[in-house]
């Protein structure tokens, strides 16, 4: 039988952004309070993380000028679910910018799994994406890599999604309501239209974004931009 998983949201900060930061050649000047998330997806027997989110003061590293909303710290949100730092022995990276990685720092006991691509570019980054990327940042974390779509767990898939990073990935999850599909790309919901995808407003290959897009939709099953206000207020997942 399939092991089946429920995910946790929990929201690490919100992010005062242009809208356009997500949606290439769309939306620009409409602001945003974009949520940050760490993901706990928890088993009968295993418990990890998808992304591990950020605090506003360490997002700023991005940006000469920001604003957002601190929330709780994900030890004390993990804390009130019953879970401690120590707890957690894996942290699944979509992708190494700041505000999906930051409190992986955290996790005294964790591997951090990202795709091989995505941290050969992290420790060596073009000068475009110099602010987005600090080696430094990754010297105290200890990374399993994988290349392309890998089974991690059983019921759980991380795919290879490059374009808004060389080596983002997203994360298919069986749930007990069916598959769930963390997007790996900087997106919100209005990025996935019926009318037509838009892809990330920032990108390594807009190209490689786009046939990521139409890779993560033929997947089927419930699709969550990493950026979504859906889940703001929920509990689990489903």
């Amino acid at each position: 039988m399939q092991a089946t998983w429920t995910i946790y949201p929990i929201l690490t900060c919100r992010l005062k952004l242009d809208k356009g930061t997500f949606t290439y050649r769309n939306f620009y000047g409409e602001k945003i309070m974009a949520p940050v998330y760490a993901w706990l997806v928890k088993g009968t027997a295993d418990a990890f993380l998808v992304d591990a989110g950020c605090s506003v003061a360490e997002a700023s590293q991005l940006s000469h000028v920001f604003e957002g909303e601190e929330r709780s710290p994900i030890e004390s949100s993990l804390q009130k679910m019953g879970i401690s730092i120590s707890d957690i022995e894996t942290i699944v990276l979509t992708h190494m910018h700041i505000d999906h990685f930051a409190n992986a720092r955290k996790f005294p006991r964790a591997k951090v799994v990202v795709q091989e691509e995505e941290l050969r570019f992290a420790r060596d980054p073009h000068p475009v994406f110099s602010r987005s990327y600090n080696p430094v940042w990754y010297e105290d974390l200890e990374f399993d890599t994988v290349e392309g779509d890998t089974e991690i767990f059983p019921g759980v898939d991380l795919i290879s999604t490059p374009g808004h990073s060389p080596g983002t990935q997203s994360v298919s999850i069986a749930t007990d309501q069916g598959k769930v599909v963390i997007a790996g790309c900087c997106s919100v919901d209005d990025n996935f239209r019926d009318e037509g995808d838009i892809v990330p407003g920032i990108h390594s290959d807009i190209f490689k974004a786009y046939d990521s897009m139409v890779k993560i939709r033929s997947l089927g099953g419930t699709l969550i931009p990493p950026h979504t206000e859906r889940y703001v207020n929920v509990d689990s997942i489903p």
